[in-house]
């Protein structure tokens, strides 16, 4: 037997679903109470939106109850039934009503059938969110709350988020692209990657139940806590844009492993006490780490002649310069060490005066001195480098071939 109902809806009074053949086809409106029947475990159906203004919960006397949803959600009111599943064929919105959130066992995406997004801040509690390599986009500036639980299995995307994670919640499988701000105690478990910027404001962590790398492809803003888990195991970060420090940050291991120029910002004396490795993003023997224009041989430091620089002692106000590796296939990046983030110098003009080729660039706050590099292909490596001073201009002869230049700015 199957109950199909073609109508909008609206369920007044307590409304129970006595097995898993009820199917309404359009919108509902609950304005009281939406349950199963005490008999057993039941699954709803609903093909089109809902519009929570009442509750939909599990029957409080014993089984539960289970949504399929292919239209939008809105929750207005209080929603804790067992399980959610995304089954739409287009583009399903979510949103919550301040103060509303879902507290349910599980929230299933709709497996890649159509986009879903989140209009919303929106809260889960105690909940297993498993996208399932569904793409939730942020249609505006929007917080993700997390309470106990986990978020996995697909990516986030739109506009700027809030994560706020607690109560042992965490992270697995998820690719974000949003420029985020981490808020509570994030644990990383396997997978993670955030395409993005990045600003914590609280704890970022481990999962306390094995090592963990987290990937962070742009720039790490610390005003709070980067640690191992204190429960056990430790926490390895891959970072490939800048980072500020304005905090603790005591992981285990941290690389930087960026394609283009690094500046790492110590500030306020807030050191960076895990172990830090720079990674040359240029390959081929033999390598040669360099300080300032000068190679390195330094006790603070191991593997000065390897792909990749150990820092021995915290990354600390004594080692404010710049680093760079020397290789057989060219000059690596700049990684630069200071107080204060340095912007690239712009406004770059070249003119031709006499038989000079004259480069000149606006000043850059905080910068002590330039270095201009230069090379015969405008994608090579840019391992040359013509010259180091503290003026904003430079100028040489004009070359006998065509030729490319890059300027950087240090202090």
């Amino acid at each position: 037997y199957q109950l199909s109902i073609a109508n909008n809806l609206e369920l007044q009074g307590v409304c129970q679903i006595g097995d898993n053949n009820v199917v309404f086809e359009n919108d509902v409106t609950i304005t009281d109470t939406l349950q199963n029947r005490s008999s057993n475990n039941y699954t709803l159906n609903i093909n089109g939106s809902v519009i929570n203004n009442g509750t939909i919960r599990d029957n409080p006397t014993i089984y539960n109850l289970s949504l399929n949803i292919g239209g939008n959600i809105t929750n207005n009111g209080s929603w804790n039934n067992y399980n959610i599943t995304l089954n739409g064929s287009s583009a399903q919105h979510i949103s919550c009503d301040t103060g509303k959130f879902f507290e349910l066992y599980s929230f299933y995406g709709n497996n890649s059938r159509a986009t879903v997004y989140f209009d919303s801040d929106i809260e889960f509690i105690e909940t297993i969110v498993n996208l399932r390599e569904d793409e939730i986009i942020f249609s505006a500036e929007h917080s993700l709350t997390i309470d106990g639980g986990y978020l996995y299995d697909g990516s986030l995307s739109g506009s700027d988020i809030i994560l706020i994670m607690n109560e042992n919640a965490y992270l697995r499988s998820l690719n974000i692209q949003n420029n985020c701000e981490l808020q509570g105690t994030c644990q990383i478990s396997d997978n993670v990657v955030f395409e993005n910027d990045v600003t914590i404001t609280d704890t970022l962590q481990n999962r306390s139940s094995n090592n963990y790398t987290l990937n962070i492809n742009g720039s790490v803003i610390n005003n709070g806590t980067i640690r191992d888990n204190p429960t056990a195991y430790n926490f390895y970060l891959n970072i490939g844009g800048n980072i500020t420090n304005n905090n603790i940050w005591s992981n285990y291991q941290t690389k930087l492993n960026g394609t283009t120029q690094q500046t790492l910002c110590i500030q306020n004396s807030h050191e960076i006490t895990g172990t830090v490795y720079f990674i040359s993003d240029v390959t081929g023997s033999p390598y040669q780490w360099r300080f300032n224009g000068s190679d390195l041989d330094e006790a603070d430091f191991t593997g000065e002649t390897s792909s990749q620089l150990k820092w021995e002692v915290p990354v600390a106000s004594g080692w404010f310069g710049t680093f760079n590796c020397s290789t057989g296939g060219g000059l690596s990046r700049n990684i630069i060490v200071s107080e204060e983030f340095l912007n690239s110098p712009q406004n770059l003009t070249i003119s031709i005066v006499g038989g000079n080729v004259e480069l000149e660039w606006d000043e850059v706050s905080g910068a002590t001195s330039y270095t201009v590099y230069s090379d015969t292909d405008p994608y090579g490596s840019f391992a040359t480098e013509e010259w180091t001073g503290t003026d904003n201009h430079w100028s040489e002869s004009i070359p006998g071939s065509k030729k490319f230049y890059r300027v950087t700015a240090s202090n």
